[in-house]
């Protein structure tokens, strides 16, 4: 299915490399063809494939492609800026702070499983 394909940065439809791009004009049209969030008016960096068309993916769901059995979710534009701003930073080097609250909330706590614990991981906290 698609989620072996876009956890491994690559197309579902054609098998070719998805690629980054960042929304220039808020007022584009742009659909995440997985969960169906507005991509455009979140203004965010987001996973394309230049040769399908429509194929584009948002940072959550490529976050969510890693974790089998978690659903998408559709979310509104500020949410999704949110939450997509954290899992592109999840995909990068961690600061020393963000490394520590990590492993101070691992410590304190068993991972939980379904959706939340997708979304705690991503945005940092407890719930």
């Amino acid at each position: 299915g698609w989620r072996d394909a876009v956890s491994s940065g690559d197309c579902f439809r054609c098998g070719e490399a998805l690629e980054t791009i960042e929304v220039e004009d808020t007022s584009e049209i742009w659909f995440c063809c997985i969960c169906q969030s507005d991509i455009g008016r979140a203004g965010i960096e987001f996973f394309t494939c230049e040769s399908c068309d429509n194929v584009h993916v948002c940072p959550v769901c490529r976050e969510i492609a890693r974790a089998s059995g978690v659903l998408a979710t559709t979310y509104r534009a500020s949410s999704l800026r949110r939450r997509s701003e954290v899992a592109m930073g999840s995909g990068r080097e961690a600061t020393s702070s963000h490394v520590s609250r990590q492993a101070s909330l691992s410590s304190q706590h068993e991972p939980r499983k379904g959706r939340s614990s997708v979304v705690v991981a991503m945005e940092g906290h407890s719930g």
